[in-house]
C-alpha cells in the first residue's frame, strides 16, 4: 500500500508537521485529507500567524498531489463608508436559488 505524507498547519503553529499514511490510492488520501481538515478546524480557529489551517497531501517522494486550506479573513468597515464592498459567490450546490 502507498504511503502519503500529510504536510499539515494547525491552530497554533505556522511551521508544518509530517505525517505519514498507508492509503491504497490517491482518492483515499485525499478524503482521509479533507476528513482530518474538519476534524482540525472543530479544534477552534487558526491563530497562527498564516491565519489558516492547511494540509498538503504528497506522495511518498514527496511529490505535490493537493492542498486543501481553510483561511479565516477578517474584513472591516461599514455601511456609511464609501470603499466598504462586499463580494461573494455562492456555489447553487450548496445555495440553491430559492
Amino acid at each position: 500500500m502507498p504511503t502519503y505524507i500529510f504536510r499539515t498547519i494547525d491552530q497554533n503553529s505556522p511551521t508544518p508537521v509530517e505525517i505519514r499514511h498507508d492509503f491504497p490510492d490517491d482518492d483515499a488520501a485525499r478524503l482521509e485529507a479533507k476528513t482530518a481538515l474538519g476534524e482540525m478546524a472543530q479544534d477552534g480557529l487558526p491563530i497562527n500567524d498564516l491565519h489558516r489551517l492547511a494540509i498538503m497531501v504528497l506522495d511518498e517522494a514527496g511529490a505535490f498531489i493537493v492542498e486543501y486550506r481553510l483561511v479565516l479573513e477578517e474584513t472591516s468597515g461599514t455601511r456609511n463608508n464609501p470603499n466598504f464592498r462586499v463580494s461573494t459567490s455562492f456555489n447553487p450546490e450548496i445555495f440553491p436559488a430559492r
